[in-house]
This record gives structure tokens, sequence and C-alpha cells, in this order.
């Protein structure tokens, strides 16, 4: 992290995205000095693979831009706080998804868990520790991807257990396996880490998005990209959840076109 010139939180994230993992060392005293204690361990590869990441520098301004953002806050000043905000860096995770996933094969053969993660979160209610623009990205994602599988007859199994729906589907020759959790009181646990897990999700949802959007999925079947949808509901601040009923999004034949701007704006913000 010294040598990065980050702080643990934005080295967290950058591993996350980067898909890099740490390892277990053979002999660890060895390794450690003659101290066995537990630590974590990367390979030397792998952060200097980090270093050329432009992302780094985004996470700086990031920071800065939240330490100013805080400033002008403790002093009430809102004038400041309107101007930092409007200066807030922005980036995407376009290039990453290219770099780890160069074919629509090679992501569609790991979007397993990334689908998984999102039908979780579109399920969750508002929290304080995400966005209402994320969980409501992820529960368009749902739809649109629920919509794409069933218009080309892409389901193959199906069936029902305790954690929830299995759902098989097969897309350009691929099998594609996800769950799509029952609808119930959902228990959201203190002690788990949202930040690490928003950070799984804003991956998740830009693969999501770019193969039905970037890739093209809609349109080597003949369909029309954005789908129709019935209703189009922006997330009321006050609101405790995001979207209204179980019917927040549902494909209509004669709904009006109303392609949500949120993915993109999410992406870039």
């Amino acid at each position: 992290m010294r040598k990065l010139q980050l702080n643990l939180p934005n080295f967290r994230r950058l591993c996350i995205l980067k898909g890099i993992y740490p390892v277990e060392p053979s002999n660890l005293k060895k390794v450690g000095k003659g101290n066995s204690q537990p630590k974590v361990y990367y390979n030397t590869k792998d952060i200097a693979f980090l270093a050329h990441e432009p992302l780094m520098e985004k996470f700086r301004r990031l920071r800065v831009y939240q330490l100013k953002l805080r400033k002008a806050r403790e002093k009430k000043d809102k004038d400041k706080e309107f101007r930092v905000k409007m200066n807030k860096p922005r980036y995407t995770l376009h290039h990453i998804v290219r770099e780890r996933y160069p074919t629509p094969q090679d992501a569609l053969s790991d979007i397993s868990d990334s689908l998984n993660l999102i039908f979780l979160f579109a399920r969750l209610p508002r929290l304080t520790q995400f966005s209402p623009t994320l969980i409501a990205l992820s529960r368009r994602l749902c739809v649109e991807f629920l919509n794409f599988v069933v218009a080309i007859q892409a389901i193959r199994k199906a069936f029902i257990s305790i954690k929830g729906f299995y759902i098989q589907a097969e897309i350009l020759g691929k099998s594609v396996v996800w769950i799509i959790p029952h609808s119930s009181a959902t228990h959201t646990p203190s002690d788990v880490d949202y930040r690490i897990l928003a950070t799984c999700l804003e991956f998740d949802t830009t693969l999501v998005g770019s193969l039905l959007c970037n890739c093209s999925l809609y349109r080597q079947y003949g369909l029309m990209y954005p789908p129709k949808l019935s209703v189009h509901v922006d997330p009321d601040p006050t609101s405790y959840y995001c979207g209204q009923n179980e019917n927040y999004f549902e494909v209509s034949r004669h709904g009006q076109h109303c392609y949500s701007r949120s993915y993109h704006v999410f992406l870039i913000q």
C-alpha cells in the first residue's frame, strides 16, 4: 500500500475490481522472516500490475474530494459544498471489464456469480450503506436480463428451493445458472462489510450492463434494447424501499419506451 500510495479501503477496492486475491505462502516463517503470525500476502507481480492502473489516480482524487466535502459541511458553507459536489471525480469500469473478459463468451462463463449478487440486492430495501441508484439499477438489470432469456427461450431448467428459484439458461452456447431469492422480509446483518459488497456490485452491474448493451446481446437475437417497460418509477428519496411493489419493473408490449439513464449515471459518478 505504501508503494501504491493507497489507503486500505481503496487498496481492497482496487484488488476486487482487478480480480487480484491474496496468496498463502508455502513457508510462513521464511516469508515473515521468522514471524509466523497470520498476515495477508500478495504476489509482487500482482502489485506491479496494479501500479499501472489509471483508477488509482481517480481514487486519490475521490479521497481529496471527500475531505473537501467534509470540511465544507463542517463549516456549513453551502456554496462551497455545492461547488465541491459539482467537481466530483468520475470514472468508469468498462476498461476493467474488457481487460478481464475480452469476449462475450468469457464474460458469460463467469456471469453466474454476478447475477446472484445483482438479484440478491434487487430484493433488498433501501440501505444507508448503498446508493439508492445502485439498488434501482440492480432491479432494472434483473428485469432486462429476465426479459432477454425469456424472449430468446433460453431457459432450460428451473426448480424451487429454500434459497430461492434456481434457473439455468443457455446463452451463446454457454450455460448460465443463477438464483432468484424469494420475496420475503429481508434481514440485513450489521456485521457485514457493505463497502466490499458495494464494490463487487459496482463491477457486476457494469459487467451485466456491458453484456446487454455494449456487447449487444439483445441485437444479436433481433431484440430492441432497451426493452419497453410498463412503468418508470424514480426512487422516492423519502421512501424506505426503492420500488413500490413487485411490479416495479415489468416488461410490457404497450408500455412507454422508458430507457432509464441510471445505468450510465452510476458508471460515471
